[in-house]
């Protein structure tokens, strides 16, 4: 599944740089006819594999599977679901987004 992730990213990086390369897909309308489609669904594949994600992180913290090891390094996504859970500052959506933005920045 990771192997594939990073082909979605590789992906749309390609489709981003054509998009600059190609001056008739500069208007949204007509990138939306063209690489635009293809762009769209290979966001909603890393949105979806996120999400399922996340959804199995909050299946294992809410049966009480969490780290109590005050030690060991936390995982960015669980920070964040603490946070969802112990003080509502997040929202589900702000997780995904969040942990979007992190994944589509690490190399």
């Amino acid at each position: 599944m990771y192997n594939s992730l990073f082909s979605v990213f590789g992906r749309i990086l390609d489709i981003a740089i054509s998009r600059m390369l190609k001056a008739w897909e500069y208007p949204d309308f007509l990138f939306n006819l063209t690489s635009g489609r293809e762009e769209k669904r290979l966001v909603k594949v890393i949105e979806d594999f996120t999400k399922s994600v996340i959804l199995e992180k909050k299946k294992q913290y809410l049966k009480g599977k969490k780290d109590n090891d005050k030690r060991k390094r936390k995982a960015f996504m669980d920070m964040l679901l603490e946070l969802h859970f112990e003080t509502q500052a997040l929202s589900e959506e702000d997780i995904c987004e969040e942990v979007n933005t992190f994944v589509s920045a690490v190399p």
